[in-house]
């Protein structure tokens, strides 16, 4: 097939982890894949990637001159699905590919992603995109959210990682290191974990702290990291283009986010051999490793319940950890490998080419 991923969100997401994973693994399956966003580290990644990968300057909804970008590639070359992330998407190259008779697929990433406005509903009917969600919990909300969604195909396919190959057994460091690689936003919940952290310092618990990303709150956070005394533990990364080389010297993945539509992160975390610790939220139950149910937690305010699992995971043998560490890759590699789930994309994908 001839695919075309469109994402114009700004900030990094999961969403763009998920169009250039499954654009790669679509190549290695024989399809032809682009990829449009705009200009930056989603399309500087793409093509580092060997993908074909193109800057798009998006303006207002039906902005002429990216429409005319989109009716001149796509005229040319012809795809046989065009999938779009959000509603911008659509009203540029959903447009375009509506008018061409190409089939539109709406990827919806998060329940937050899209209200039940006019705008929507209309867009829905003229443009008809079948709808896909990154996890069923995301397709609930959605449906209820929009009821509209209900009368139209949509499916949840979970998204796939990458499986690094394992050229050596996972191994324990000197210092047990805890790793999140979220945005800095509220809702990720860094200001519990930081306050987890602190009393695990005040108990004499050793540890090390790795904080990938950046956000919203990077400022207010740093310096709550001051207050709690904690300058020596965290290491603040800032914007990494490869997570993974940080992945690798961590032993536990913390995810302490109160809202998370599916938790790309964490999966990550675990396809690297890392213990998995996070909230009972949004769609993270689905993928969880059911053997290590008691690191996953209610989803509450506070950082008691973090502190628990931490608590509980720093004080066992090095061995103890590793054999957690290892149940959480060997799930990672039977329900989150990349190949596997692109395989069941392409198949909802040829279903939808086919009508």
């Amino acid at each position: 097939m001839n695919i075309v991923f469109v994402n114009s969100t700004r900030k990094w997401g999961g969403v763009k982890s998920w169009c250039i994973n499954s654009g790669k693994a679509l190549a290695a399956m024989g399809d032809t894949v682009r990829i449009y966003g705009r200009p930056g580290p989603f399309i500087d990644k793409a093509r580092d990637q060997g993908l074909d990968a193109r800057a798009v300057e998006f303006g207002a909804d039906f902005h002429p001159q990216t429409l005319s970008q989109f009716w001149r590639d796509f005229r040319q070359e012809r795809p046989d699905v065009v999938i779009c992330n959000i509603s911008k998407d659509l009203r540029s190259a959903g447009a375009v590919a509506k008018l061409l008779g190409v089939p539109v697929v709406h990827r919806v990433g998060s329940p937050a992603d899209v209200e039940n406005t006019r705008k929507t509903r209309l867009t829905q009917r003229l443009l008809a995109p079948s709808l896909l969600a990154c996890s069923e919990h995301v397709k609930t909300c959605l449906t209820r959210r929009v009821p509209l969604y209900a009368k139209h195909t949509f499916t949840a396919i979970h998204p796939g990682v990458v499986l690094p190959e394992q050229t050596e057994e996972l191994h324990s460091h000197d210092v047990p290191t805890l790793i999140t690689t979220s945005q800095l936003n509220p809702d990720k919940g860094h200001h519990d974990l930081l306050h987890a952290l602190a009393e695990l310092k005040r108990e004499g618990i050793a540890f090390r702290q790795i904080i990938c990303g950046t956000g919203k709150i990077e400022k207010k956070l740093k310096s709550l990291c001051t207050e709690l005394g904690l300058e020596e533990q965290v290491q603040w990364t800032g914007f990494v283009k490869n997570v993974q080389d940080y992945l690798d010297k961590a032993d536990i993945y913390v995810l302490p986010s109160h809202a998370e539509p599916f938790g790309q992160a964490l999966a990550e975390g675990m396809a690297h051999g890392l213990a998995p610790v996070a909230r009972r939220t949004g769609g993270v139950h689905e993928f969880f490793p059911p053997e290590l149910s008691d690191c996953l937690v209610e989803e509450r305010n506070g950082h008691e319940q973090i502190l628990d699992v931490l608590r509980r995971l720093l004080s066992l043998s090095p061995e103890e950890l590793l054999e957690k560490r290892r149940t959480a890759l060997a799930h990672a590699r039977e329900h989150l490998d990349i190949h596997a789930q692109t395989a069941l994309l392409r198949q909802w994908l040829e279903s939808v080419v086919r009508g």
